[in-house]
Order: C-alpha cells, then structure tokens, then sequence
C-alpha cells in the first residue's frame, strides 16, 4: 500500500481525520446531526414539507428527497459569499450529490451510505481532503457508497492535468477504505 509523504496535519495520504457525529445537534429540526472531520464541521437536519414539487403529478402518492447545501461567510479561509437569489454550479451539483444518495437508499437503518472526498495532490492520491487541499488538487472526486460497497456516486474530475486508470481505481479504492471505516462508526 503506498503511503507516501506525511502531509501537513501528520496523516497519511490514505489516512482520514478525526470523526464527530453528534445527533440531536439542534432542537428545531426533525432530526439534526452535527459531522465533524477534523476542523471542517458540517450541520445536516432533516425537516418534512407536505408540498410536492411543481415537477411531481398532483396524485402521485409517493414522497420525495431533496437537499440544500450552503457554505457559510467565513466557512472558508478566503471569503465567500452567502448564495441568496441563485446558485453556483458547485453548489448545485453538491445538492444534487447529496440529493440522489439519499434517494438511493432512504432507509438509513437498512442501508446507510457514506461520502468521502479523494483527490490527487503533489501526484499522491489522497483521502479526505481538507479545504486547502482540496483547491490545489490536480483531481478530486467525491465518492458515496452503501455499506454493502454498492456506489451511489463516483465523480472524478481531472482539474487540469488528466490522470490514468490505475489511479482512478487507488481513488475508488481508497474511498471504499474510508466508508468503510467511516460506516462502523454509525
């Protein structure tokens, strides 16, 4: 297994930071978790509306998943604007992300999932990456999988340089290696 040079933070390139969750994180939601891996926080609730999407036939019996995402002013180490009247690709895509691994498989207790990023910084696959590794990598990918290691999602983007076969499967394999570690936590 190859591992590399340490990193900044004193992980190995196939090694996650520390992780968090924290349920019932707040009071007002249906359900609410705060995630933590290492200093990057996140704040997930869950909440139930009655509507139906515009999209959707008015008799359709059946419910449907969606998700909001949103980065915070100051969530980053350069500033970024609150998304008010639309949104950025990015955000679009990560809501969409986020979107079909839910509806994958919303029964969480039968089937949970995880996500995890990989990218390929300084030519070294690495998992988990932080903000400041993720802007400089030469490909990221976002990786959801079941706990069964069915995927949900394998998104690879080469972010300037291309990158060959055999790391785009040490990606997915490492990714495979943090759900999995990432799942025995639930």
């Amino acid at each position: 297994e190859k591992e590399g040079k340490m990193r900044k933070n004193d992980r190995k390139n196939n090694e996650l930071r520390p992780i968090k969750f924290t349920k019932d994180f707040t009071k007002n939601a249906l359900g609410s978790v705060l995630v933590e891996f290492g200093d990057t926080k996140v704040i997930t609730t869950a909440s139930v509306d009655f509507s139906k999407p515009k999209w959707m036939d008015k008799d359709a019996v059946q419910g449907w998943v969606t998700a909001e995402y949103s980065l915070l002013p100051s969530s980053t180490s350069t500033r970024c604007k609150r998304e008010r009247t639309s949104v950025s690709g990015r955000t679009q895509e990560i809501q969409r992300l986020i979107g079909r691994s839910l509806r994958a498989c919303v029964d969480m207790s039968k089937m949970p999932i995880a996500a995890i990023s990989v990218g390929i910084v300084d030519e070294e696959v690495r998992l988990d990456l932080n903000y400041e590794e993720d802007s400089s990598a030469q490909a990221d990918a976002n990786v959801v999988l079941t706990k069964s290691g069915k995927i949900i999602e394998f998104q690879t983007t080469a972010e300037g340089e291309s990158f060959s076969q055999e790391q785009m499967l040490e990606i997915f394999n490492t990714a495979k290696n943090g759900i999995d570690k990432i799942i025995s936590k639930f």
